[in-house]
């Protein structure tokens, strides 16, 4: 599932990391995204680290980026799977 998250920055993404949580709050992923004019987009197929399939629920995808002039930004999107 190609999934995408928005920002508003007018400085540069130097890089990004997706962190991928469950209900409990275990990282269960961590995904590198390709960084676009105003999109932080990855593919995720609702595995986990270890290639187990996820079950179906509510997960946490939370972006750090860090900026051109190293500022670090965080920001946290819901993913229902279904």
């Amino acid at each position: 599932t190609l999934l995408r998250i928005e920002h508003n920055l007018t400085t540069t993404i130097h890089s990004a990391t997706i962190y991928i949580y469950d209900t409990r709050g275990s990282l269960v992923r961590t995904i590198t995204p390709t960084i676009g004019p105003c999109t932080l987009s990855f593919l995720w197929n609702f595995t986990a680290s270890n290639g187990s399939l996820l079950p179906k629920g509510i997960y946490a995808a939370r972006a750090l980026i860090t900026t051109d002039n190293g500022t670090q930004l965080s920001q946290t999107a819901k993913i229902v799977r279904n």
